[in-house]
């Protein structure tokens, strides 16, 4: 793939990007994006598009504010995305960030985060989630340890365990 031509396309990209993201150990980031990608990600616009175009980064206080460059892990996931996908290396970049020094229109980024939530919204009830649990061979029995008392002497090993069972699947691309 050298470029996107459907919605489906980008949110892949977006979502190989995460994975990449947590394999290296990158900082949460939220960004506003504009341009194509930006448009056919909210169904506005239907054509192909190269690239996705950052703005900048969202703060805690919904503010958008400048990104100078990505952090090396960031960087790195981008670019592990590209190559995974067959991406240009450029293909998430900081090049509309001067539009910060225009001004964004009002409202920009609460329109943003109202589109996203609306589109992170999936309803899993708990039979689905134990038909997942059973598909992956876990029971739904009650634990071992179902009173107060002291812990199992292999709990820390157990977490290890667990945590590397879900790394080794990240890098896998689940």
């Amino acid at each position: 793939m050298s470029g996107f031509g459907r919605k489906e396309e980008i949110e892949a990209a977006l979502s190989e990007m995460g994975r990449q993201m947590a394999l290296h150990d990158a900082s949460h980031l939220t960004v506003l994006c504009c341009g194509a990608a930006a448009l056919c990600a909210v169904n506005v616009l239907s054509r192909s598009t190269l690239d996705v175009d950052a703005i900048g980064g969202v703060d805690s206080e919904d503010q958008v504010v400048p990104i100078e460059a990505f952090s090396k892990e960031t960087a790195a996931a981008v670019a592990a995305t590209a190559q995974k996908l067959g991406l240009t290396e450029d293909w998430f970049n900081l090049e509309a960030s001067a539009i910060l020094d225009r001004g964004l229109p009002e409202g920009a980024v609460a329109r943003s985060a109202r589109h996203a939530r609306s589109e992170q919204r999936h309803s899993v009830g708990h039979v689905k989630v134990s038909h997942f649990l059973n598909d992956l061979g876990y029971s739904l029995q009650g634990n071992r340890k179902t009173e107060e008392g002291d812990d199992h002497p292999d709990r820390d090993a157990q977490f290890r365990h667990i945590n590397r069972q879900v790394l080794q699947a990240l890098k896998k691309g689940y």
